[in-house]
């Protein structure tokens, strides 16, 4: 994974990050409900893997599905502190 400086924050973010639109946003780029649980166990599996890949930089918001997106980070990502040899940086 190449990392780069997040603009003059100084923190080390992975050149590809992990979009939350799509975890919580219910058919936003395919048929997809948050709140079934075989969908949401699938995107905890992309999460975990994009944390195996050295991903580090994670993008959610409230609008993303009413907080659904927030729900299905917090719950892949608790107790993890960094992604490769860099902290997690959630926005």
């Amino acid at each position: 994974m190449e990392y780069t400086k997040l603009g003059k924050t100084g923190a080390t973010v992975s050149r590809v990050g992990y979009g939350g639109a799509a975890a919580g946003l219910k058919n936003y780029l395919h048929a997809f409900d948050p709140e079934n649980t075989e969908d949401r166990r699938r995107i905890i599996a992309s999460i975990e893997e994009s944390l195996a890949s050295g991903i580090n930089y994670y993008d959610t918001a409230p609008a993303y599905g009413d907080g659904q997106s927030e729900a299905i980070l917090g719950e892949a990502l608790e107790g993890v502190k960094a992604s490769g040899s860099y902290p997690l940086f959630l926005s």
